[in-house]
């Protein structure tokens, strides 16, 4: 066995596979309709033109899956639940906003970063400038305010505010935004708001119970296909 002596050591491992819904039933993590990783080569080959699919999110996996399923003429209907039923930003060429980092810096709590982050948005509106611009500001300097934070913070932050920083930062290119749009007008691809209580296997299909954001009330949708797209594990 060889070994090696180094001074530091960078794990570089790639994404890992979204991590499985803590659900009331644990049965469906080793049901073959079940996809967990959504970025399995050949996904897309192992689905029926014809079947009903659940996407688990709404963000850049689930649009990079609709879209490809798409361009293989799939003809099934698809739904897509998370709890904010958003899509990503579609990314447009923007002019540059002014660098607002030393306000942020050495800032440890995320309320004071977020309040500045969203003053500034609100500037941009007042301005007439695009939103996008003030995120971009931050590109170059996202590391060093993520490692000033506190762990407790970062976790604040993946609880809380990640979905919505994720919506703005990873954007989907325009051509996807035609086709996502293409097949919800055509009533292929809806979006459901709710959280996910359970995922049922039954014989037929799969069943996904979740708690509708608006009213608060327990619905059910099933499917022949549910795939997690709700990002990588943290």
């Amino acid at each position: 066995m060889n070994k090696v002596v180094t001074d530091k050591i960078i794990l570089a491992l790639g994404n890992f596979p979204p991590g499985n819904l803590r659900t009331k039933n644990l049965l469906y993590i080793k049901d073959k309709r079940y996809i967990q990783n959504p970025w399995n080569p050949g996904i897309l080959k192992t689905i029926l033109q014809c079947d009903k699919i659940i996407f688990i999110g709404s963000g850049q996996t689930m649009v990079d899956l609709a879209t490809g399923l798409y361009k293989n003429k799939y003809s099934g209907r698809m739904i897509a639940i998370s709890r904010h039923g958003v899509l990503p930003v579609v990314q447009k060429k923007v002019g540059p906003y002014p660098s607002f980092f030393d306000e942020l810096k050495g800032r440890s709590h995320l309320t004071n970063i977020f309040q500045i982050v969203r003053k500034h948005l609100k500037v941009a509106e007042q301005k007439g400038l695009d939103q996008r611009a003030v995120i971009d500001s931050l590109r170059p300097h996202t590391q060093e305010i993520w490692m000033q934070l506190p762990t407790e913070e970062k976790r604040r932050f993946l609880r809380h505010v990640f979905r919505y920083w994720e919506i703005i930062r990873s954007r989907i290119p325009p051509a996807s935004d035609k086709i996502i749009r293409t097949l919800i007008s055509s009533d292929q691809l809806k979006f459901l708001k709710g959280r996910i209580t359970d995922i049922i296997p039954e014989e037929k299909g799969i069943k996904i119970r979740y708690l509708e954001r608006s009213a608060n009330v327990e619905k059910t949708e099933s499917a022949d296909v549910v795939i997690n797209c709700m990002g990588p594990d943290q």
